[in-house]
């Protein structure tokens, strides 16, 4: 629980000393979203163009609101596994720790997973 794999708009890390602005995009860096197709073989690197494409629907809330997804599915060019998830900030969320919950078939993020919001 607490401050997420997160960076914001420049790339820098997410933190309380280095919050992301209200309608800025945000990368979250997330495992266990399920498969994609065409399947990488285990221990492979995701192909950095030509991106397979996720089996399911990813979807984002933060500070209770839902998040415009701008990108969701392997990181290019990392070993397959690691997912990213480009997402804006939602107008309305009020400064401080906001809650971010990443769903994907019926699963949830863990508990408690926050992003540092000014």
């Amino acid at each position: 629980s607490g401050q997420g794999a997160i960076q914001n708009a420049d790339l820098s890390y997410n933190r309380s000393s280095n919050p992301a602005a209200a309608n800025s995009t945000i990368v979250l860096w997330a495992t266990g979203l399920g498969r994609i197709a065409p399947q990488v073989p285990d221990g492979g690197l995701t192909p950095a163009s030509n991106l397979p494409a996720p089996a399911t629907q990813v979807t984002v809330t933060i500070g209770n609101q839902p998040a415009q997804i701008v990108y969701q599915g392997p990181a290019p060019g990392a070993v397959y596994g690691l997912y990213q998830i480009n997402c804006v900030i939602p107008a309305g969320v009020p400064t401080g720790n906001a809650a971010v919950v990443v769903s994907s078939a019926g699963r949830l993020s863990m508990a408690n997973l926050t992003v540092a919001v000014k």
